[in-house]
């Protein structure tokens, strides 16, 4: 924990006040000798001491999500949905700063539910947008059809991020 401080601090140093920082982090590493979400909760504590404006929790599961869906870690198990909300919303009763979840999130009206019974206000997207790029103009225009992401984990290539299920998206990408 004191690295991540510490490069906050230098950060904050060169940025100034009036820059916003996030920190990214793993809930937990879901590996005997990993990392534990007890450990995050210290750190998360600690962050919001020394200032920092939000926290987005994550999780070790790259490229396996499907497989740890319904799994329990720490106490609290991998939805379907919005993976890891369960640890943020944790981590959203011991801070006073923005916790923001991350991971499957592909479905309006589960991001909305998730929102209305946690207290979670923010969402990170990142394979729904590298699918369907427009995505939130699309549900900003009403339509809340999910994501037709497949979570393969094939957009993390050598080449660079990007859907190799959707073919459509590089004449999606040409119009922004």
């Amino acid at each position: 924990s004191n690295l991540i401080l510490r490069i906050y601090t230098a950060t904050r140093k060169l940025v100034g006040d009036d820059f916003t920082i996030l920190v990214k982090l793993t809930a937990s590493e879901f590996f005997e000798g990993g990392v534990t979400f007890d450990e995050t909760r210290i750190v998360c504590k600690k962050l919001e001491q020394v200032g920092v404006d939000g926290i987005v929790v994550s999780g070790n599961i790259h490229g396996k999500a499907d497989t740890m869906i319904g799994e329990s870690h720490d106490g609290f198990t991998i939805q379907a949905e919005g993976y890891f909300h369960e640890y943020g919303h944790a981590i959203s009763q011991d801070v006073n700063i923005p916790v923001i979840t991350v991971g499957g999130l592909t479905d309006f009206n589960a991001i909305e539910a998730i929102a209305n019974n946690t207290g979670i206000e923010y969402f990170a997207l990142s394979r729904p947008l590298l699918s369907e790029p427009h995505l939130v103009k699309r549900w900003k225009e009403g339509d809340r059809s999910p994501v037709e992401c497949e979570r393969c984990s094939k957009c993390r290539t050598k080449r660079g991020n990007f859907c190799v299920v959707n073919k459509d998206r590089k004449v999606q990408l040409s119009h922004i």
